[in-house]
């Protein structure tokens, strides 16, 4: 089955407590005063892929709830009130919300680089048993795209496992080459802003 925005969705994690950063990643504003969510929100329905899940703790949703920004009304919340338990679990409530589970992106909040135009180049590499990242001079970068026979892994083996990682790795890994070096880049604290974007968040 081909990878089409009619059978993809994308699981945007915005779930963590941000201890580091101090604020919610999610809440941070790129440069053009789009938050970090926003930015990630709009690049997926912009490629035409129409559920969107974003996995929020409480604190942020109440935020979003009361900012109410543009596409508060285009995705699909799932609350996630055990950060402890860490990413994976996050990603694993994002997966067991979806709709059809054929292709799904799993993108991090703090990793606000991802475009319509690379996604759309990932998913014309996605197929069967499979799983695409981009990657810049051999680094592997982000977001993750995930087909159904490694989606459902995740789910299987979430409890048993670290990290998404270890459940994916024995599946094929299909690589989009890109020459954007921000695909590696991690926004997890004050001097990583800074050095991304040469302010400090404010």
């Amino acid at each position: 089955m081909d990878c089409t925005p009619s059978n993809t969705a994308s699981i945007i994690l915005a779930a963590g407590s941000s201890g580091r950063m101090g604020i919610p990643k999610s809440l941070l504003k790129m440069p053009g005063g789009a938050t970090f969510l926003e930015q990630a929100v709009s690049a997926y329905l912009e490629t035409g892929i129409r559920q969107v899940v974003v996995v929020v703790n409480p604190t942020v949703h109440k935020v979003l709830e009361y900012r109410k920004p543009w596409f508060f009304d285009d995705v699909t919340f799932i609350m996630n009130s055990q950060q402890e338990k860490g990413r994976l679990f996050s990603i694993k409530l994002g997966l067991e919300a979806l709709e059809d589970r054929q292709f799904a992106f799993v993108h991090n909040v703090d990793q606000p680089f991802t475009t319509a135009e690379l996604i759309g180049q990932m998913m014309k590499k996605a197929e069967k048993g499979s799983y695409v990242v981009p990657a810049y001079e051999g680094n592997s970068g982000h977001p993750v795209l995930l087909e159904a026979d490694v989606i459902a892994a995740v789910i299987k083996h979430c409890a048993d496992c670290k990290d998404l990682r270890t459940i994916i790795q024995p599946f094929y890994k299909n690589i989009v080459h890109t020459q954007n070096p921000l695909v590696c880049e991690n926004i997890n604290t004050p001097d990583d802003y800074r050095r991304v974007f040469g302010v400090m968040p404010g």
